[in-house]
């Protein structure tokens, strides 16, 4: 049996019973404490409810998290690495291109009827070389693995912080000669320049010509890596110079140190340099396609765990709902039948007084016969 004015008396200011209840509260009054009551204890139930399953929902958010981090640095460094190979599978479509210039060359020198125009030859080879070196030194991510051997990358591989690192290697196609006096000579791939300095990169040599690649600059011997040339060889003041060729990275060079493509010889040497280069560049997108592989497995791998963080969190949450909302039924159903328990007292309340006019003025028949229900 439940005294439904029990919880009430300590709102209404007193003692309850259905013969006082019209004198000390009406019965608005009555309902609205009511309903408070309920809303308080509805409140209770889900705040209890909630923190229930709040260390199960934390732990996910935080493993979500922790997942989420990773793959934003997983995909840093695969973005690095995929931009790494279609660089270098660049370079081999211009190796392979410059390969099949020379090759052009080779079969036009051959054809009596052609006639057998380098120049042109050589124009290409050093067209698809600056393509080359632009692949090689410009890049959209903030690590170049083409231009150093000691650039290098870490990418993690697993959420607690452990991490891999993958080296870069030098591919350039930077050269210089370094001539018998002492001057150092660079070429300018923008300008088509082979520049002489006293002391490089600062000082460009004083009284000393420059010279564009296909005008006045002469191959006279190349035998690796010494390399005799002439500047000036087309005009009234020609100057001989001896020196040592120093290769970086590729080692390909411009068609000039090739005899501009017009000699067998040279395109023999151009021919053997390019394919030692096309072999190092497959070394290295082998390379960084394995790297590729093992990224894009780990990423799956995060992707798919993330996921089922996220159904695991969708689930608990949706548990933890489907339990506020039992537990809101249940104490509906209890509202609902303390108010309608609630208008059958009154009822009662209202019969006994109009059977018993005098009987709310005698405190003892009222206390015997307060209803419960």
């Amino acid at each position: 049996m439940v005294d439904i004015f029990g919880p009430l008396s300590a709102a209404a200011g007193g003692q309850l019973s259905i013969f006082n209840v019209q004198k000390d509260v009406s019965t608005n009054q009555l309902n609205k404490q009511l309903q408070n009551n309920f809303q308080t204890r509805v409140q209770t139930e889900v705040d209890r409810i909630n923190d229930s399953y709040a260390s199960n929902l934390n732990s996910k958010d935080l493993e979500e998290e922790s997942i989420s981090r990773y793959l934003n640095d997983l995909s840093e460094g695969l973005d690095t690495i995929q931009n790494t190979s279609k660089r270098l599978t660049g370079m081999l479509d211009r190796l392979d291109r410059m390969i099949i210039n020379i090759n052009k060359a080779q079969q036009s020198s051959d054809d009596p009827d052609a006639a057998f125009k380098p120049g042109g030859y050589a124009a290409a080879h050093d067209s698809y070389f600056r393509g080359l070196d632009d692949l090689i030194k410009n890049t959209r991510t903030s690590d170049n693995l083409l231009a150093s051997d000691s650039a290098s990358i870490r990418y993690p591989i697993s959420y607690n912080g452990t991490s891999a690192q993958v080296y870069g290697n030098d591919l350039r196609t930077n050269y210089h000669i370094e001539d018998s006096n002492g001057n150092k000579w660079y070429p300018d791939q923008k300008t088509q320049l082979l520049k002489v300095y006293t002391d490089y990169p600062h000082t460009e040599g004083e009284g000393k010509s420059s010279m564009i690649y296909d005008q006045g600059l002469q191959l006279d011997s190349f035998s690796d890596p010494t390399v005799n040339f002439t500047t000036g060889a087309n005009g009234v003041s020609p100057q001989s110079f001896t020196g040592t060729l120093k290769r970086e990275g590729l080692s390909v060079l411009n068609a000039w140190l090739y005899d501009n493509l017009s000699t067998s010889a040279g395109r023999e040497r151009a021919l053997s340099d390019l394919n030692a280069a096309k072999e190092s560049v497959k070394v290295e997108i082998s390379r960084y396609s394995l790297v590729e592989t093992t990224l894009d497995y780990y990423d799956k791998i995060a992707s798919n765990r993330l996921h089922g963080v996220r159904e695991e969190r969708i689930s608990i949450q949706a548990e933890a709902a489907e339990a506020i909302s039992k537990k809101q039924s249940e104490m509906m159903y209890q509202y609902q039948s303390v108010q309608s328990s609630l208008a059958q007292a009154l009822v009662v309340r209202n019969s006994y007084k109009n059977l018993f006019p005098n009987l709310a003025n005698d405190p003892l028949t009222m206390r015997l016969m307060n209803v419960q229900v």
